[in-house]
């Protein structure tokens, strides 16, 4: 598969209110012939508790993959072109934000 995203800015994870559906943001780079597209993609629909699994599967129950230009928001993307690098962006955020909370607590019980 040829990689679209040429660089992944940022990953964040957010909910709608206190017990809203929860949703990632990823803000990368895509080149379109000689321009370089900000692009966001948002990923809806993932339960926290099944992200734990080490598997891309984990990602199958995604409700949705939405993605647009950042700098020309009328513009149509199809998300589910984008789908499986954000889907590999969002697992290794999630893995570093658990390593990151790992060494937290550990540094507090020292």
């Amino acid at each position: 598969m040829t990689k679209l995203a040429t660089r992944i800015d940022s990953v964040q994870h957010h909910r709608n209110g206190i017990s809203g559906l929860g949703f990632h943001v990823v803000t990368f780079r895509y080149r379109q012939g000689r321009k370089l597209l900000r692009m966001a993609g948002v990923v809806f629909g993932f339960d926290e508790e099944t992200l734990p699994k080490p598997t891309l599967r984990r990602y199958d129950g995604a409700l949705a993959v939405a993605v647009l230009d950042l700098d020309h928001p009328g513009e149509k993307w199809r998300g589910d072109t984008f789908a499986e690098e954000l889907f590999r962006a969002i697992e290794r955020w999630e893995s570093d934000r658990a390593q990151a909370s790992i060494l937290a607590a550990g540094v507090q019980s020292a």
